[in-house]
């Protein structure tokens, strides 16, 4: 097993068919061709599993966006990219936080979003 696994990790595929042959089928195949149709048939099935990978990941627009924000190859950079969005939503709790603390009523949010309506009709007014 560990043989296996080291030949995975090391993307040996004459080890793992050899294995194969050893433990389960009896001969590796010796003949080019057949060889080169093994190698057709597995570039086929991993063409057809990374298509229904993709599939099921975009088929749900939230699962989409957190894919594309955490996920790479590389453990490390996953790790990163988990941690920034650990900040960003921290962040983002503390900032609702702080808006909850400072508008204490409905009159003083109704104060707020007319400021904030007032400011963004002026904006509008220069945006072409």
């Amino acid at each position: 097993m560990v043989s296996l696994l080291k030949a995975r990790d090391e993307n040996d595929l004459m080890t793992v068919l050899g294995l194969h042959a050893e433990h389960v089928a009896g001969e590796l195949p010796q003949a080019e061709q057949e060889l080169e149709a093994l190698c057709t048939l597995f570039e086929a099935q991993l063409e057809e599993h990374e298509g229904q990978s993709e599939s099921w990941i975009y088929e749900d627009p939230l699962r989409a966006t957190v894919y594309e924000k955490l996920y790479d190859a590389d453990p490390s950079v996953r790790d990163r990219n988990m941690a920034i969005a650990k900040f960003e939503v921290r962040d983002q709790a503390e900032g609702m936080a702080d808006l909850a603390v400072s508008i204490p009523n409905l009159k003083v949010l109704k104060n707020i979003l007319r400021d904030r309506e007032t400011i963004l009709a002026e904006q509008s007014r220069y945006d072409w």
